[in-house]
């Protein structure tokens, strides 16, 4: 003769062990991503020298790095903390307009021109990552010429020099640059379409730090 069935089981008895570790794990998921845990990694193409990365306005060739103490094109000479960082590129502007270099900062010839450092602004294509660092200009090779842009239609040799932190410069084995895709967008404070770029879509030029410690 058979038992009765009896009351039916809720759904938290009839869960297995395993069903309740997937359950947890989905409901920490859920609770990360809703408080900014869960960020969508940035997406990297790693360039090697000579290599071509374009930007979507900038197509660039990195050609090679040094670090310095002095540039015949920057006249201010550096204070003993700081060094240049060089980077050597054929720089190609496919736009219909120009498009801008970095935005540099004017240097006074003391440790505050490297201890005192800015982050990349939102216009910035070109970036070295890893180290603080400001940007201290663009020499048009040709011209021997510091320029704020790169003109369209135009392909130039150029140098873009950051001035770091010596000490700090020391402790990365690898320099790091960022080529940062470059879109079309409308400025908050200007009526008007800028070059903006985009911090998560780049190439990455990484090369031996010759001066690491």
């Amino acid at each position: 003769m058979s038992q009765p069935a009896g009351p039916p089981k809720r759904l938290w008895q009839r869960m297995t062990l395993a069903r309740w570790r997937k359950t947890g794990l989905v409901a920490v998921l859920a609770v990360t991503a809703a408080f900014g845990g869960l960020e969508e990694a940035d997406h990297v193409t790693p360039v090697a020298l000579g290599a071509t990365y374009d930007t979507g306005a900038l197509v660039i060739t990195p050609r090679s790095v040094e670090v310095t103490t002095t540039l015949p094109w920057i006249m201010t000479t550096l204070a003993p903390e700081c060094r240049f960082v060089v980077l050597d590129a054929t720089v190609t502007n496919t736009a219909d307009e120009a498009a801008p270099m970095p935005t540099s900062v004017l240097l006074t010839g003391t440790a505050s021109d490297c201890t005192t450092t800015r982050d990349p602004g939102v216009t910035d294509a070109v970036v070295l990552a890893d180290v603080p660092n400001n940007f201290a200009g663009a020499l048009r090779v040709r011209h021997n010429q510091s320029v704020p842009i790169a003109e369209p239609g135009f392909t130039e040799e150029m140098q873009l020099a950051w001035v770091v932190p010596d000490a700090e410069l020391r402790q990365v084995s690898d320099l790091t640059f960022r080529l940062r895709d470059l879109s079309h967008a409308y400025s908050t404070f200007r009526i008007s379409r800028q070059w903006l770029t985009d911090e998560d879509h780049y190439g990455q030029v990484s090369v031996p730090n010759p001066v690491a410690a």
